[in-house]
């Protein structure tokens, strides 16, 4: 088959790979927040880097995830109604 332009389908890959990501991103947080907790270190650098990974891995859902969707779902309407406007322009 010769697909052109974009598609409902083209979503799937995108949505899972989101979820995939935000998935990576939650349990980094869970998993660098239960070493800071248990590891017994206190006051060195390596705790400050714990602590510091983890607060800064944090950010990223509530700062950048909204962002990065709202710009794959306007390229996708960009794609799909160029496309339209193309396929009709061929008519």
């Amino acid at each position: 088959m010769n697909k052109k332009g974009f598609t409902i389908g083209d979503l799937y890959p995108i949505v899972l790979t989101l979820v995939l990501v935000s998935i990576v991103l939650g349990v980094g947080i869970v998993v660098l927040t239960q070493m800071s907790g248990t590891t017994g270190i206190t006051g060195t650098p390596a705790a400050n880097a714990l602590a510091n990974s983890s607060d800064a891995l944090a950010t990223i859902p509530n700062s950048w995830m909204g962002i990065i969707v709202l710009v794959i779902v306007a390229g996708l309407i960009i794609g799909i109604v160029v496309t339209a406007l193309v396929m009709k322009q061929r008519r």
